[in-house]
């Protein structure tokens, strides 16, 4: 663990890591790939939901895993991946998140992740924190 942190692997790692909850989402991902969540977020990881609700690690994983094949048309894109600060094997990062499920329209939050830089964890990263806030329903256009 520890290091100077990968600012590439902060892109691909964010990529992905939503690439896997849309192919989870839409029956496309192997069972095994589910530990690919696991080892993404660290002991100890919460996330703040855009309608304020406060969610630690267990809950995330156990939500996740009970949504398998629940939207076989489920959409997620990331847009605007940008680093705003980076300390060691810190950094904080924020992107767009535009998701369509269950048929509906698409619906943007703004997501501001804190990760670590760790060789256990995918692309070399862990997650360990994540607020998420709406964005107006006129942003949508990239």
């Amino acid at each position: 663990m520890g290091g100077q942190f990968p600012i590439a692997a902060a892109h691909r790692e964010v990529e992905a890591l939503h690439a896997f909850f849309q192919s989870w989402f839409r029956g496309d991902a192997s069972s095994e790939a589910f530990q690919r969540l696991e080892q993404a977020l660290a002991d100890g990881f919460v996330i703040v939901t855009p309608d304020a609700r406060i969610l630690e690690r267990r809950a995330i994983i156990d939500g996740v895993c009970s949504q398998y094949a629940t939207d076989p048309h489920a959409q997620l894109e990331i847009r605007r991946i940008s680093p705003r600060t980076v300390r060691g094997p810190i950094a904080i990062v924020t992107y767009e998140e535009w998701q369509a499920r269950q048929g509906g329209p698409m619906r943007g939050r703004l997501s501001t992740v804190v990760l670590q830089a760790d060789t256990e964890g995918p692309n070399g990263l862990r997650w360990l924190h994540v607020h998420e806030t709406w964005l107006p329903e006129c942003a949508e256009n990239p």
